[in-house]
């Protein structure tokens, strides 16, 4: 890789017209300045192309006549890229401004050559010891390392709102977004295939962005709660073995059934068994997805299964039931 490579930074946006200019400001007020835009846009009605026409003449502009979800979108736009990195964004996240300088600086040491995915930490939500990663009751969650010296934090799960990967790794894996999934777990699948075939993902301390988290559907949470529990079950589903997925799959309904009983919430009950049937009925066309998935991996499933991060006493328990 070139000592000051070429950065595609991709934004995917729906109806964020109120929000984008501050995600296309901070990122043109870089100072790590070898970079191209590329934003697409879902079908907007607000006028989101219009603002970015006029006020961004420098982004290469993709439109779509209706909404194709995240995962779609993302692939459409890595076509039309040309960076030896790319580095996937929300619409609704600020990046401060030596993130890229500070990010490229520490992907590009030779200590790091294993790891294939990054991402910065966003605040207010993470700090610079707290990640995203993948629990052991089979849920993405918050993980406090406490204190922590390396510059970068390893990590099972990359969220897709602030994601780096190199070109060349997701020629290795075959594609990089599942579009099955219009949105979530697009990004849960992909870390999980990335680890399998031994790609390392890392969260970056010096590169920060703020982030407001769910902004585009926080007004939707249960019908969130029906999407998330589906396509996590189907990515599980698709890269885990049928041993080791039952486990995972028991693991995530029971949890689902203690945390609506501890928070006396019986619609996030009840979206999640929807998420369920809707699961199940999806299977069908996953099977050749993970059939292909489990024929090159590289780790086995308790290798990953391992890295998954316990909170306690209990939940380390949990952790040993599944990698029994």
């Amino acid at each position: 890789m070139t000592e000051k490579p070429l950065c595609s930074l991709i934004v995917i946006n729906y109806n964020g017209r109120e929000i984008l200019p501050k995600c296309l400001d901070s990122i043109y007020s870089q100072s790590y300045k070898n970079f191209e835009v590329i934003v697409v846009d879902n079908g907007s009605s607000d006028g989101s192309s219009e603002l970015v026409r006029a006020k961004y003449p420098e982004v290469k502009l993709i439109l779509l006549k209706k909404n194709y979800g995240y995962a779609r979108a993302t692939n459409l736009a890595l076509k039309h890229s040309k960076g030896e990195v790319i580095l996937i964004l929300n619409n609704d996240v600020i990046l401060f401004q030596k993130f890229l300088e500070n990010a490229i600086k520490v992907i590009l040491k030779p200590k790091y050559k294993d790891y294939k995915i990054f991402s910065g930490i966003q605040l207010p939500v993470q700090n610079t010891n707290t990640v995203w990663d993948l629990m052991c009751y089979c849920r993405v969650g918050l993980y406090d390392y406490g204190y922590w010296k390396s510059e970068v934090i390893e990590s099972l799960f990359c969220s897709g709102a602030c994601l780096i990967i190199y070109k060349d790794w997701i020629e290795s894996l075959g594609y990089l977004f599942d579009d099955s999934f219009f949105m979530f777990s697009e990004d849960l699948d992909l870390s999980l295939r990335s680890a399998f075939l031994g790609g390392k993902i890392g969260y970056i301390r010096s590169a920060k962005l703020f982030h407001v988290y769910g902004t585009t559907w926080k007004k939707q949470k249960l019908k969130v709660e029906r999407m998330i529990t589906c396509n996590d079950l189907l990515t599980f589903y698709k890269n885990f073995s049928t041993c080791y997925f039952l486990k995972i799959l028991m693991v995530r309904i029971t949890h689902t059934f203690l945390a609506s009983l501890l928070s006396f919430d019986s619609a996030f009950l009840k979206e999640g068994l929807f998420g369920f049937i809707l699961f199940l009925k999806k299977v069908p066309e996953f099977k050749q997805k993970r059939r292909v998935c489990l024929s090159i991996r590289k780790l086995k499933d308790e290798h990953v299964i391992s890295m998954f991060k316990s909170k306690n006493k209990f939940s380390h328990k949990i952790l040993k039931v599944i990698l029994s």
